[in-house]
């Protein structure tokens, strides 16, 4: 099951607490080691085709965070990234006051050849008496074409 950690949530400050969980579960890590495997790697994407890979990288991302599958989704994480970071560690970070109902890619922006800016919309369930439907919040994020392929930029 996929969650991201609060250990209590006012009812006054759940819609706040909820967005700021959102973009945490964005983007969180601890140090270690790894490296990408094979298959997140391809060949370089024409500029042209920029907005399209990387609207199907980050709803692929995305799907696997929803799906609990940490690891895959670890691997679409910069190579300086998951040079830093390991897995496991990666994983660790996500605790169990909320899981993702869902996700979708809102928008793509590429500002330049080599970085594009993602809006997702995330459904979220949050571990509080009184709210059954998920609540749904816009986590931003930021893609960066390194080694001919687009990563999601995670913050060390």
């Amino acid at each position: 099951m996929n969650h991201l950690s609060c250990n209590y949530l006012p009812r006054r400050g759940l819609l706040a607490a909820t967005a700021l969980a959102a973009s945490v579960l964005a983007g969180c890590a601890t140090p270690g080691t790894a490296s990408a495997p094979a298959s997140a790697t391809t060949a370089v994407i024409a500029p042209a085709k920029a907005e399209d890979a990387v609207r199907a990288r980050a709803q692929q991302r995305w799907d696997w965070l929803v799906a609990g599958k940490y690891e895959d989704a670890y691997t679409y994480t910069t190579p300086a990234f998951r040079g830093l970071n390991t897995a496991q560690n990666y994983r660790n970070r996500f605790g169990t006051g909320a899981s993702w109902a869902g996700a979708r890619v809102q928008s793509v922006e590429c500002a330049t050849p080599e970085r594009c800016t993602v809006q997702v919309a995330v459904d979220t369930r949050v571990a509080v008496r009184g709210f059954r439907e998920p609540i749904t919040t816009s986590v931003v994020e930021t893609w960066l074409l390194e080694e001919g392929q687009w990563w999601y930029h995670q913050a060390p």
